[in-house]
């Protein structure tokens, strides 16, 4: 456990955070879902590669304040920069621009003593204090891509005009 500033912690989740967890991604993203029994499951398989990846819970006493995360792929590509993911991601409520620097920095040593030299940050385009709190810290915008919208309603046409061109292709 790392005290942070005031009463919150920061510590690796276990398979009993997974409601608590869950519930942190739904306060943080309201249109996104967290099934807890799918959070275990990948939690259990990803403990059995420690030294690839870490998650955290960041609390203050009960209350979940952020979730935070580092990945590395399991084998590095010869002749490619060895890449790392870290995430960091703070409750509306309890967003502060110290604790995100805190615990950023703390993702970024974990991605390093694994072997990274490069790390990449991720954030949605509806998260300004994620996207600020980034780029106050240095990282820069490498690319961004949609992640999903789609209007059934306004693109039925061309939906069935690409299935139906998808299944003549497969014939």
């Amino acid at each position: 456990r790392v005290l942070l500033a005031g009463r919150r912690t920061r510590r690796p989740v276990r398979p009993d955070d997974a409601e608590s967890y869950a519930g942190g991604i739904s306060s943080i993203h309201p249109d996104e879902t967290a099934d807890p029994d799918v959070l275990r499951a990948r939690w259990l398989a990803e403990f059995t590669f420690p030294r690839n990846q870490g998650r955290y819970l960041v609390v203050d006493e009960a209350e979940v304040c952020g979730l935070a995360f580092w990945s590395r792929p399991e084998a590095w590509v010869e002749g490619q920069p060895r890449l790392a993911t870290v995430n960091v991601r703070m409750t509306p409520k309890r967003q502060s621009e110290a604790e995100f620097a805190s615990i950023l920095t703390f993702m970024e040593e974990q991605a390093q003593s694994s072997g990274a030299q490069v790390l990449r940050a991720v954030t949605r385009e509806d998260e300004p204090f994620h996207r600020k709190q980034l780029e106050r810290l240095g990282y820069l915008v490498d690319r961004t891509s949609r992640s999903w919208r789609l209007d059934f309603v306004a693109s039925v046409t061309s939906l069935v005009r690409t299935r139906k061109r998808a299944r003549l292709a497969l014939h």
